[in-house]
């Protein structure tokens, strides 16, 4: 009797952020003096947000915007502050503000794109993306990112071809090659993908979404043991995570050691998890037992 064996891809993307790391770097005592000055508002708005104070960082963002209207950074920290409460149509108003008032930002055309993307207006997201590579064609995040919102359209070719200048740019972050992995494993070259997922867990051992890409490549090569070496590094980094242990419980039952099969179904269920009803048919039939 077949195990169901090749129900393990999930593509997920690792989720980038949409707040854009600032340089911040304020005192967090500043207060407004009696001149009512606008920079000190924003010090003061950055100090909140330092400390991921949002509404209270908005509220001092907007006072420097009343006092100097035709400030760009002020609706830059402003939309900022909004993207981070994930209120993205607020965002988008201060980045395309502060792109009216200094269309040569480019990273603002790259928050805007991020607040697009994750609004899943990907077309919107890959046009600002783009302008911010033409204003700033020597940094790697806007590659990076409108490869992923490629790879979310469905156009893999051009998000392979992204994630690999993005590299190319900037060779230190793990993000673009586990991306770039996914990209190679849809394509069905796993060995590929295998050293990209590879190259990530070197540069970050404790990145636990490469080691689980990586597993599910193995799996998908029929390297059972390998697959299992990887999901339980993803557990010992998150003993929480439901769905992997389910992944694992699939490699135990194809090598036919259904004890730990077993275990791991249930560690799953007392998780949440759900396990696939179809498995969980095999796994009873091919064990002789009903958990």
């Amino acid at each position: 009797m077949a195990v169901q064996s090749k129900t393990l891809w999930v593509v997920l993307i690792a989720a980038v952020c949409a707040a854009v790391i600032l340089p911040w770097g304020c005192d967090s005592a500043v207060s407004p003096d009696s001149s009512e000055d606008a920079e000190v508002w924003l010090e003061r708005g950055q100090a909140h947000a330092e400390k991921d104070e949002w509404d209270a960082a908005i509220r001092d963002y907007s006072r420097a915007i009343e006092l100097r209207p035709e400030d760009a950074d002020a609706y830059w920290y402003r939309g900022n502050a909004y993207a981070d409460k994930c209120e993205y149509d607020a965002a988008i108003r201060d980045y395309t503000k502060t792109i009216e008032l200094n269309p040569e930002k480019a990273i603002a055309h790259y928050a805007r794109g991020s607040a697009y993307r994750w609004k899943g207006e990907l077309d919107a997201a890959i046009q600002d993306y783009t302008k911010a590579i033409q204003l700033d064609p020597k940094r790697a995040p806007p590659y990076h990112l409108r490869g992923t919102a490629y790879f979310e359209e469905g156009k893999h070719d051009a998000a392979f071809q992204d994630f690999a200048r993005a590299i190319e740019l900037d060779p230190r972050h793990p993000e673009p090659y586990v991306d770039r992995g996914i990209a190679y494993a849809k394509k069905g070259e796993n060995d590929a993908a295998i050293r990209d997922f590879t190259k990530a867990i070197h540069l970050d051992p404790k990145y636990r979404l490469a080691y689980g890409f990586r597993g599910v490549a193995h799996a998908e090569r029929d390297e059972y043991d390998a697959a299992i070496r990887d999901y339980t590094r993803v557990i010992e980094l998150d003993p929480k995570d439901a769905h992997t242990y389910h992944l694992r419980a699939s490699m135990h039952c194809l090598k036919r050691d259904y004890d730990k099969a077993w275990a791991d179904v249930q560690k799953c269920q007392r998780l949440g998890g759900t396990v696939n009803p179809e498995f969980l048919a095999d796994l009873r039939e091919a064990s002789g037992r009903e958990e």
